[in-house]
């Protein structure tokens, strides 16, 4: 897929400059940092999730499952 985006010069110049450093081209550089982006926001709980406090009156999980108490046993000695 090609789309166009236009940046001022000033940020132009230095992607340009930045995408040299780093031996890529500008698109190449582009395409890296949108695919970050992309990826890093689809990791991110929506805020219904995040703001979710839970249900008040519901038994914790722990009350319906007696038969597994912690261990007494160290796992990691």
């Amino acid at each position: 897929m090609h789309f166009n985006i236009y940046v001022n010069r000033q940020l132009g110049q230095q992607l340009s400059e930045y995408a040299g450093h780093q031996g890529i081209t500008r698109n190449k550089l582009i395409h890296e940092v949108l695919e970050r982006y992309v990826q890093e926001t689809r990791s991110i709980w929506p805020s219904v999730i995040l703001q979710f406090k839970g249900v008040p009156d519901f038994p914790a999980f722990e009350l319906s499952r007696p038969e597994l108490l912690p261990s007494r046993e160290d796992p990691l000695a």
